[in-house]
C-alpha cells in the first residue's frame, strides 16, 4: 500500500494558480516522465492494483490514476475510489487511448484521459481543463433557505402541512417565487400524489447519481405539479430507511437551493443520523403536533434533542395540527405550552372532508375551496416563516 511518505514533491516554473488539489497516481517508472510538473500535483507512487493512501484521498479533488483495462484489479479500484469518494474527479492514465476504452472509463465515471507515458503539456492541460469545470460549479449562488417539516408521530400530517406549505409559498407570497417540496420519507413519502405529480425518476436517482450530479440531472427528476411546487419524489420503491448517504444527500439540497427561492423537506418520522444532518442545515423546523399525550410527549422529546444539538430555540416552531376536536377534554393549547417548554406557533383545523376531497385529486385545498379557512391558515404560517427565513428586500 502506497504511503504519504511516497508523495514526491516537484516544483516547477510553471503554476498552475488554483485551488483544487491534484495527485498523480501512477508506477515509479511513469513518475519518472513528469519531472518539472507544478508544486500543486502530488506524485505518489502506486501499483496497479492498490489503492490510493487514505491521507491523499481525503483531499485530492483531481486524482490522475494509471489504469490497466485489461486488470480486473485496475477497474476495480475506480469502482472503489467512485463509491467512497463520489466527488472526487478522476482521470485515467491509460497507455492506449483509443474511442472503445475511452467509453469504457467515461461509463465507470472517468472525467477525462491521458496517455502514458506522461507528457507534461498533456497532464497539466488536463487538470486545468478539469479545475475549470470544479472552479465553475463553484461560483457563489445565493442559497435558497430551507424549512424542515418534522413529524411527532406518524399520521400526524406532516406531508399536508409541507405541501400546503411550499404551494403557500409559491402561490400566495410572491407569482415568481419558486419552491421545491423534497419528500425525504423513504417508505411512507405522499408528497407526490398530493401535489397530483407522478414521477418518472426519484430521489434515489439524485443518490445515485454520485458524480454525475448536475442541474440537467435534476431537473430530469423534478415534477411541476399544478399548484405551482415542484416536487423531488421518495423512491418508488420501499427501501431501508438508512439507506441515504448524509454527504451525498448534502449535495442535493445544495444544487436545489442554488436552484430555487425556497426549499420544504418533509422529514421521516425516524431521525436518522442524515435526517438529523439534513435539520442542522435548516434555516427553520417546524415540530409538528397533536392535542393528545404520545404526540406531545414525543414533540418533547424532538425538542430536547434539538437544543442537544446546539439547533437555536428561535429557528423551531411548533405547530399543532387537526386541533378542531377536544381530546382527552383536559389538555388545552397553554397546558401544552406549559409541557413542552415551548410557545405554540400556530394552530391549524381539522376539516377532514375538504382535505380529503382535495388530496384524491392531487390538489391543495384552495384549489377546491378558495375562501376555507384551513387554506387560510397555511397561508398565514406560511407568511409568518416567510418574514423568519427570506432575506429583507
Amino acid at each position: 500500500m502506497g504511503r504519504v511518505e511516497d508523495i514526491i514533491e516537484l516544483s516547477s516554473d510553471r503554476e498552475l494558480n488554483m485551488t483544487a488539489r491534484v495527485a498523480l497516481c501512477a508506477e515509479a517508472k511513469h513518475l519518472e516522465t513528469v519531472a518539472g510538473l507544478s508544486d500543486d500535483i502530488q506524485l505518489v507512487e502506486l501499483m496497479l492494483a492498490e489503492d490510493p493512501p487514505e491521507a491523499i484521498a481525503n483531499v485530492s479533488q483531481i486524482m490522475i490514476l494509471q489504469v490497466d483495462p485489461a486488470l480486473p484489479m485496475s477497474i476495480a479500484r475506480i469502482e472503489r475510489l467512485k463509491n467512497q469518494y463520489p466527488y472526487m474527479h478522476i482521470v485515467a492514465g491509460l497507455p492506449d487511448v483509443d474511442m472503445r476504452t475511452t467509453r469504457k472509463m467515461i461509463r465507470l465515471g472517468i472525467e477525462d484521459v491521458v496517455r502514458i507515458p506522461f507528457d507534461n503539456d498533456e497532464v497539466m492541460t488536463c487538470v486545468l481543463d478539469v479545475a475549470t469545470r470544479i472552479d465553475a460549479s463553484k461560483v457563489d449562488v445565493a442559497l435558497a433557505p430551507v424549512v424542515a417539516v418534522m413529524k411527532s408521530v406518524g399520521g400526524c400530517g406532516a406531508s399536508t402541512v409541507a405541501t400546503h406549505l411550499a404551494g403557500a409559498f409559491a402561490r400566495h407570497l410572491h407569482e415568481e417565487m419558486s419552491v421545491c417540496v423534497i419528500d425525504l420519507d423513504l417508505q411512507m413519502g405522499n408528497v407526490a400524489p398530493f401535489l397530483g405529480a407522478r414521477p418518472r425518476l426519484t430521489l434515489q436517482d439524485l443518490i445515485e447519481a454520485d458524480s454525475r450530479l448536475d442541474d440537467e440531472l435534476l431537473n430530469s427528476v423534478i415534477v411541476h405539479s399544478d399548484s405551482g411546487v415542484d416536487v423531488i419524489s421518495a423512491p418508488a420503491d420501499i427501501i431501508p430507511i438508512e439507506g441515504i448517504d448524509a454527504t451525498k444527500l448534502g449535495h442535493i439540497l445544495t444544487l436545489v437551493r442554488q436552484n430555487y427561492d425556497m426549499v420544504v423537506l418533509d422529514l421521516p418520522a425516524d431521525l436518522t443520523n442524515w435526517a438529523l444532518a439534513t435539520v442542522v442545515e435548516a434555516d427553520l423546523t417546524i415540530v409538528l403536533a397533536q392535542l393528545d399525550l404520545a404526540s406531545l410527549n414525543q414533540t418533547k422529546r424532538r425538542l430536547r434533542l434539538l437544543a442537544s444539538m446546539g439547533y437555536e430555540k428561535q429557528s423551531i416552531e411548533v405547530v399543532l395540527n387537526k386541533t378542531g376536536r377536544k381530546m382527552f377534554g383536559s389538555i388545552d393549547t397553554d397546558d401544552a405550552e406549559r409541557a413542552l417548554g415551548h410557545d405554540i406557533t400556530f394552530k391549524l383545523g381539522r376539516e377532514t372532508e375538504l382535505l380529503s376531497d382535495a388530496q384524491s385529486q392531487g390538489m391543495l385545498v384552495w384549489d377546491v375551496n378558495a375562501r376555507g379557512k384551513l387554506g387560510k391558515e397555511f397561508a398565514a404560517l406560511a407568511s409568518h416563516i416567510a418574514e423568519k427565513v427570506l432575506p429583507d428586500e
